[in-house]
């Protein structure tokens, strides 16, 4: 048997041509869209999964849609059972929950928007806190979680405060009462982006994340629009590490959308949360952030006139 030969193509002229002018057409393509990306982009170009080129747009549309996505601060007072004090202890129970079953902080973050959201517009008794909150978190963890933990588990963690035919019948009331909007601008994902413009490092980072975890509680911080909390948690990160030399820049204003005074009073709420929560009752993000993990930066005492 003749066995088939099998030539290498030569290219001709022309197809060498193109080829050569297709090569330029990227190089000059991909150095000008260098030119005006921020100088933390410019990097991950050619990391498709990064989309650096569309970051900015991606955030500035995040910005807008979070308006639209956060509860408002004043829906409290429209509830005649349920106070503040109550949603700060069922916000630090999912927080505690959240690190019992090893869930991502995306899913924490996911399940506080749809409690305040449900809360807002429906009258919870007593009664049912629980149950919003770990349907919310149920909800959450079906929607971020790869291997979301079974329902019977969430269930058990209520110390069977609540039953599994309950939580199917109020997961179907929270996702049409909230239309089944699931797609939310994080706090999360705005202090990641935040803190890779201003280059944190490893601990910094750390620190912005325990301070957004920790404000979770705080009802008073629905003033804020996610995006300004995210800016006031990586900007006192800063200042714990950097000290006062940290500014609040025209570049850091116009990727934030947010204002040097607006963030710097952000941030002094913050620390003023840390300062109390430090000897609170509300300790399930304390205890988390004391982990190896995240560096231990809950351990670390911090000066308290920082923002002074």
């Amino acid at each position: 048997m003749v066995r088939p030969v099998y030539e290498a193509k030569v290219k001709s002229s022309a197809e060498r041509i193109a080829e050569d002018k297709l090569k330029e057409f990227y190089a000059k393509a991909q150095a000008e869209l260098e030119n005006r990306l921020p100088e933390p982009d410019k990097k991950d170009v050619s990391k498709l999964s990064h989309c650096a080129e569309y970051a900015g747009g991606i955030y500035t549309y995040l910005r807008e849609r979070q308006k639209l996505t956060t509860a408002r601060h004043g829906y409290m007072k429209n509830q005649p059972e349920l106070n503040e004090k109550m949603r700060g202890i069922l916000m630090d129970w999912i927080c505690a929950v959240s690190e019992k079953f090893n869930l991502l902080s995306e899913t924490t973050f996911l399940a506080a928007n749809l409690i305040d959201r449900y809360f807002e517009l429906e009258k919870v008794t007593k009664a049912k806190i629980q149950l919003v909150g770990v349907t919310a978190l149920i909800i959450a963890s079906k929607y971020e979680e790869i291997y979301p933990p079974d329902i019977r588990d969430f269930v058990h963690v209520t110390e069977k405060a609540v039953t599994k035919e309950e939580v199917i019948k109020m997961e179907a009331a929270l996702l049409h009462k909230l239309k089944f909007e699931l797609s939310v601008p994080s706090t999360l994902r705005f202090m990641e982006r935040f803190c890779k413009l201003m280059a944190c490092n490893e601990q910094t980072t750390h620190f912005a994340h325990y301070f957004i975890e920790l404000q979770l509680p705080e009802y008073a911080m629905l003033r804020h629009l996610p995006s300004l909390v995210a800016a006031g948690a990586v900007y006192l990160a800063q200042r714990v590490i950097k000290g006062s030399s940290v500014v609040w820049n025209e570049y850091s204003r116009t990727q934030s959308g947010h204002s040097e005074e607006e963030v710097k009073q952000c941030a002094k709420e913050i620390l003023g949360i840390l300062q109390v929560q430090e000897k609170g009752n509300l300790q399930a993000t304390r205890k988390k952030f004391s982990k190896p993990k995240y560096m231990e930066v809950a351990k670390i005492k911090l000066d308290y006139g920082l923002m002074a």
